[in-house]
């Protein structure tokens, strides 16, 4: 039986931040400004070529923009500039954070229930995080990057909970990533919240699902509402 749960950690793209929606409108922005396409059907095919390549942000940052300058000749700087333009302008196009995740946060902190991210990325996540305002929500920011260890290896989990104030068992982690996230989680003693968004749990993890499906990070709110009984 698990312990009960203590704190909450979550996985900051696609989770809190909504990396999929700043992707794409960061995607347009690139075939306009980068590509200097100005034909509606041919930006529309260039985005939906670059979210196909992107893969969630699965594929690395490196591999994407190496397929691109291959692609796209007139794109003269080199890989490292490109990226670190890009990781700048995406921030630019992260929508607000979302009201049903401010709703669970602040029901969270009413309940005393501290909250932390652990995410996988550069150190720009830090960014990320502080356009959203979480930085004053958080009690902890681990990015991958930063402290040298990725999900879904334990190691990195198991630190985000001893700098958010307990221990693993007494964490549920919250992410939309089937094996980075929920094995991750898993594999650290974590109790786990798998962000489907209207996915099915791939067949190939059968028998390793986590213990909470939901398709919006508010519908967890009831972790708060256990706390306070």
């Amino acid at each position: 039986m698990r312990q009960r749960v203590r704190a909450v950690l979550f996985n900051l793209d696609n989770t809190l931040a909504e990396r999929a929606v700043a992707f794409q409108t960061w995607s347009i922005w690139f075939a306009r400004e980068r590509l200097m396409i100005v034909d509606t059907t041919a930006i529309e095919g260039i985005v939906a070529e670059m979210i196909v390549l992107d893969s969630g942000g699965r594929t690395a940052i490196e591999i994407v923009f190496r397929v691109l300058k291959e692609r796209y000749p007139q794109l003269g700087e080199s890989v490292e500039h490109l990226i670190s333009e890009f990781r700048e302008e995406m921030i630019t196009h992260l929508p607000p954070l979302d009201p049903g995740a401010a709703r669970l946060l602040d029901a969270l902190d009413v309940s005393n229930l501290p909250c932390g991210i652990a995410s996988n990325g550069s150190p720009t996540q830090v960014h990320k995080v502080r356009a959203l305002g979480l930085d004053t929500r958080a009690r902890c920011v681990v990015i991958s990057e930063i402290v040298g260890s990725r999900k879904p290896s334990p190691e990195i989990l198991r630190r985000a909970a001893l700098e958010v104030g307990t221990k693993p068992e007494n964490v549920i982690f919250v992410g939309d990533h089937p094996e980075a996230d929920i094995l991750g989680a898993t594999g650290a003693g974590m109790s786990t919240a798998w962000l489907r968004r209207g996915r099915e749990w791939p067949g190939s993890l059968i028998g390793r699902e986590p213990d909470h499906e939901v398709d919006r990070v508010e519908e967890l709110i009831w972790i708060a509402e256990r706390s306070a009984d």
